[in-house]
């Protein structure tokens, strides 16, 4: 069975940093992608839009509401949460889904050029209710 991949990218006032990320994604990396706009007001949410992609806008507060609602409208096997603000690194992403794939990791946060983002993340997903997580970091 081939496992599908939902890339999901979490966008508040994003646009200058959209504009030199997303053209550095490859379809060929997920099959379905995302969007969650938390209320741009720079024009990234009409950017995005224009280009064509799956945007939401976000409905519920804070991050643990733009998390929900992405993963109602995910429907990849395998999910990946992405920062557009320079700090998650695109080129990355295959390798995250093989480690998924190959059973390497339950789940992947990361990798971030800012280590304390990443445990930022770590610790808001334990929050959210997701325990023994796996980290990578390189």
């Amino acid at each position: 069975m081939t496992e599908k991949v939902t890339l999901v990218i979490y966008v508040y006032n994003e646009y200058l940093n959209l504009k030199q990320i997303m053209p550095t994604i490859k379809k060929e990396w997920y099959d379905q992608l995302i969007i969650i706009d938390g209320g741009s007001t720079d024009g990234s949410y009409e950017y995005l839009k224009q280009k064509g992609y799956e945007i939401y806008k976000q409905k519920q507060p804070h991050w643990a509401g733009a998390y929900m609602e992405a993963y109602e409208h995910a429907k990849g096997d395998i999910i990946i949460d992405f920062s557009p603000d320079g700090n998650s690194i695109t080129e990355k992403i295959p390798e995250l889904v093989k480690k998924i794939k190959d059973n390497q990791f339950r789940l992947l946060v990361g990798p971030f050029k800012n280590f304390n983002t990443l445990k930022s993340a770590y610790i808001s997903l334990n929050n959210l209710g997701f325990e023994g997580l796996n980290i990578y970091q390189e």
